[in-house]
């Protein structure tokens, strides 16, 4: 007698198909969670990049780069890689850009460089030849070949969007803040080259044009030997989802029709010191601000400014910014006055951020640390620092 097959019942495949289903459910949380643990590696890796090329930098040269510095001019004419670029006729302009920039070479990123250092070269186009200019927050008129999206500044994680060229996640320690906004506005509290002593960070103005007041000059060269509070806990750079691109000075753009651009130069090719040149310490950069939580027993800051020490404002610490709204780490874009507020380190990872030290190593630092270690790891000698609490001494917080 011939046995016939049974199939499955209704009841039991859908009690199969249940159990496939629950399975994923537990399956999928753990996949993103291994996801995002190899974003966070690979952010990782990314920030020890940028240190470790920044190190090979100062083997070089003997010092620090600067947040903003200008690389070279471009006397006007052809453009070797993109003949047709503004019909043969590239406007004559100042190579002036970010910290990205110096340190292109040391991370396999020399044809780039090239763009930048050699004067044959421009660094914008207004995308009649071969390729289209940038547009929005990485500025208008820059060459992509000049500011191409390259793998090491970006973090995988970093879902906002900042412009069409140089995407960036990673800002430099670019120290002391010298302005601050109240009630909306802007305001000066500290003279600029006093904020932007050695003592205050490690990157500073390299580059700030002419005509500007006599406070504002490039930074002195700040070295190894300006460390004096340990390469291991200075930091170099951080996570930033606002940050603009690597090559951006400021909220300058190459070439523009009415806005201030590289092609606004003198006789001499040099650009004037414009609010939107002086504003490169924010969009790229990391800084500290004169606050503390004890401010009502802190000095002032120096003459002739006087202004009093303020309690830590929130959006200033390190993921400042809602998870919804208009506020949320992923709405947030930096301007002429939210920038001021916006340099400071934030990312997608959950409390916390990525960073490097000066010595190349690479630590996680969450976003509860307290006020006064942020700024003691941005002072590379915090008793010679502006900080407001000048007697505070890092200790073991970096590795708790």
């Amino acid at each position: 007698m011939k046995i016939k097959p049974r199939g499955f019942t209704l009841v039991e495949l859908l009690v199969v198909i249940a159990i496939i289903g629950i399975l994923i459910g537990l399956l999928l949380p753990a996949i993103g969670g291994a996801l995002e643990r190899s974003r966070s590696t690979q952010c990782s890796n990314n920030v020890r990049t940028l240190a470790q090329g920044t190190v090979n930098y100062v083997t070089t040269k003997g010092h620090f780069p600067g947040y903003v510095q200008k690389y070279g001019n471009f006397a006007g004419g052809s453009d070797p890689g993109d003949p047709g670029s503004f019909s043969g006729a590239v406007p004559a302009h100042a190579k002036v850009g970010g910290y990205g920039v110096a340190i292109l070479p040391y991370i396999d990123q020399l044809a780039t460089y090239e763009r930048w250092t050699e004067d044959r070269y421009p660094v914008i186009t207004d995308g009649a030849g071969d390729y289209p200019g940038s547009l929005d927050l990485s500025g208008s008129g820059f060459h992509p070949l000049a500011a191409p999206n390259i793998a090491t500044f970006q973090c995988a994680s970093n879902a906002a969007e900042n412009g069409s060229t140089g995407a960036n996640s990673y800002v430099s320690n670019n120290g002391m803040s010298h302005m601050r906004v109240v009630g909306g506005v802007p305001e000066q509290i500290i003279a600029f080259d006093t904020a932007q002593s050695p003592s205050n960070g490690v990157f500073n103005a390299k580059y700030v044009g002419v005509g500007g007041a006599a406070d504002y000059s490039a930074g002195d060269k700040v070295t190894m030997e300006s460390l004096k509070d340990g390469l291991s806990g200075t930091i170099l750079f951080a996570e930033n989802v606002q940050a603009l691109p690597w090559y951006r000075p400021g909220f300058l753009h190459g070439a523009h029709a009415t806005d201030p651009a590289l092609t606004n130069v003198n006789a001499a090719g040099e650009l004037s010191l414009t609010t939107e040149l002086m504003l490169s310490r924010f969009i790229n950069g990391f800084v500290w601000h004169y606050e503390d939580k004890d401010n009502a027993s802190m000095p002032n800051t120096p003459a002739p400014f006087n202004k009093v020490c303020l309690q830590v404002d929130p959006v200033h610490k390190i993921n400042s910014g809602g998870r919804a709204g208009t506020d949320s780490l992923i709405a947030l874009r930096m301007n002429g006055t939210t920038s001021i507020n916006l340099a400071r380190p934030s990312s997608f990872h959950y409390n916390a951020i990525n960073c490097s030290f000066a010595d190349g190593s690479t630590r996680v630092i969450t976003d509860s640390i307290d006020y006064r270690v942020y700024q003691a790891m941005m002072t590379p000698r915090g008793k010679t620092s502006n900080v407001p609490f000048r007697e505070y001494v890092l200790t073991d917080e970096l590795g708790q």
